[in-house]
């Protein structure tokens, strides 16, 4: 079954939220759980489902050695947990597991320690608070001060329609909006759960 991998510091069980509202509404049979919900491993054991979307902690992933997500990411990283894992190295490392194995993933550009080290050629979308490139997201401002959420120079959904307001949530959209596209999740049901999801 694929799975999509979340964590992060914060907004894990946002994006992991959305995410799962994006394959539900496309008509996917779809779990969602991991640090929230169902645990991982009763979710990963139902064979009916096509999807799992699973937010993971920085100690759920410590045990984990070959995840193999269809699409990884680490949202966000500031200092966490460093009672458990010491430093921030060893937490920056308990989080990354969760590249190990991946098919693709997705970068948080504002964000330098959520850089997975992982193959050049391994398939993977960035989001930002600044103009994106080609095929990534971030934001846009037009001539009358109105910002969207962007996929290259493609306008998906104006900062205005969100009902979850702030910086942060912004770059939390972006991220729900490439891993459902690297999910293989139709674009039409992203915008709309994005657009009317509440933090």
């Amino acid at each position: 079954m694929p799975i999509v991998a979340i964590t992060g510091s914060n907004a894990k069980s946002t994006v992991t939220t959305l995410v799962g509202q994006m394959a539900a509404d496309a008509g996917i049979n779809v779990g969602v759980g991991g640090n929230i919900g169902i645990p991982a491993l009763t979710l990963l054991d139902n064979t009916n489902m096509e999807l799992a979307v699973l937010e993971l902690s920085s100690f759920q992933l410590e045990t984990v050695t070959n995840l193999g997500a269809k699409v990884a990411t680490v949202l966000n990283m500031s200092p966490d947990h460093l009672d458990r894992h010491g430093d921030m190295l060893g937490y920056h490392q308990a989080k990354h597991r969760i590249f190990q194995g991946a098919k693709s993933v997705v970068i948080n550009r504002e964000d330098a320690l959520t850089r997975p080290l992982v193959a050049d050629n391994l398939p993977r979308i960035s989001t930002g608070i600044h103009a994106p490139d080609k095929g990534q997201y971030g934001l846009i401002t037009d001539g009358e001060g109105q910002t969207f959420i962007a996929r290259g120079t493609e306008r998906l959904l104006s900062a205005d329609k969100l009902l979850m307001k702030g910086r942060h949530n912004l770059l939390n959209a972006q991220a729900a909006l490439a891993l459902g596209e690297l999910a293989g999740l139709p674009l039409e049901y992203a915008r709309n759960v994005t657009a009317i999801h509440r933090s």
